[in-house]
């Protein structure tokens, strides 16, 4: 997937993270609260602005880990040693690893995981 497709990805949830104003038209206070703590954040700490991470197909990485916790009643981790871009992220649910998902660092610090999110839930699924 080239980075313009990543852009067109990250375009859907209608915020562009390379423009003067990354949330021109998207209502913020429409945004999880969550989403709006994180750009609270940043703004405080003069930051570029956030921009969640997600998966190949665009879904945001958070919410689509917890409605797999609320469905299967587990707790689900994305956890990375050392963080270099090009490693894989461990998946771990329970606290047992049970496989690994590759992802990428686009810019300004916005993470994708390069696989989608039904391929997330299906590795999940078969712990």
């Amino acid at each position: 997937m080239t980075d313009e497709l990543r852009h067109e990805d990250e375009l859907r949830h209608g915020v562009d993270p390379t423009a003067e104003n990354p949330y021109e038209g998207v209502e913020v206070s429409d945004l999880p609260e969550w989403w709006r703590d994180c750009l609270d954040e940043f703004e405080a700490h003069g930051l570029y602005t956030y921009v969640p991470a997600h998966f190949a197909d665009g879904e945001i990485v958070r919410e689509t880990v917890e409605r797999l916790e609320a469905e299967l009643g587990v707790e689900v981790k994305l956890l990375r040693v050392g963080g270099r871009p090009g490693e894989a992220w461990t998946v771990a649910v329970d606290g047992e690893e049970i496989g690994s998902v590759p992802w990428t660092r686009l810019r300004y610090g916005i993470s994708t995981v390069e696989v989608s999110s039904d391929e997330f839930a299906e590795l999940v699924r078969q712990r």
